[in-house]
């Protein structure tokens, strides 16, 4: 393709109203809508209790900055246990997991058989397929228990009565 081909395609970009409206305004409702939700979890780890709570104080803004909350969470609570019990559980189980899918590509791969590379085709498209259906199929069998918020995702794996 030729240079003035590539340039007569992006000609619509040229006026200054126009690629403000198709590129940069877009692209800044894309990153606000991106990175708003982690600028208020930081706002809001560094407000006081007070500042939280008043409906006076500008929820955007902190006044006065603490660590009451990040002191609360790593010294009074279990935190930091159950952190290191979730780092535990998911590295010793991806190592499992990891462990036992290399044994049994490998077998599957010195299989011979008339149809091996179809059972080794159908077990890495049952794999790869198996995240979507089981979510879909929590998602309905707790919207019929009755413990879905209202997002659609469940809130407790128990039904509510």
């Amino acid at each position: 393709m030729s240079d003035k081909a590539e340039a007569a395609g992006m000609e619509y970009l040229q006026s200054l109203p126009r690629r403000w409206m198709t590129l940069y305004v877009p692209i800044g409702v894309f990153l606000f809508v991106l990175l708003f939700p982690f600028y208020w979890m930081v706002m809001t780890s560094f407000k006081s209790n007070e500042e939280l709570m008043s409906k006076a104080a500008n929820p955007f803004w902190i006044v006065k900055p603490t660590l009451a909350h990040f002191e609360k969470l790593l010294f009074r609570t279990e935190y930091p246990q159950w952190l290191w019990n979730t780092i535990l559980v998911s590295v010793v189980a991806t190592f499992i997991s990891l462990f036992a899918a290399v044994l049994a590509a490998y077998a599957i791969e010195r299989l011979r058989f008339r149809g091996s590379r179809q059972v080794g085709l159908s077990i890495f498209f049952a794999y790869s397929s198996r995240r979507r259906s089981c979510s879909s199929r929590s998602r309905s069998s707790c919207s019929s228990w009755g413990c879905s918020t209202r997002c659609g995702h469940s809130s407790s794996p128990i039904p509510r009565s």
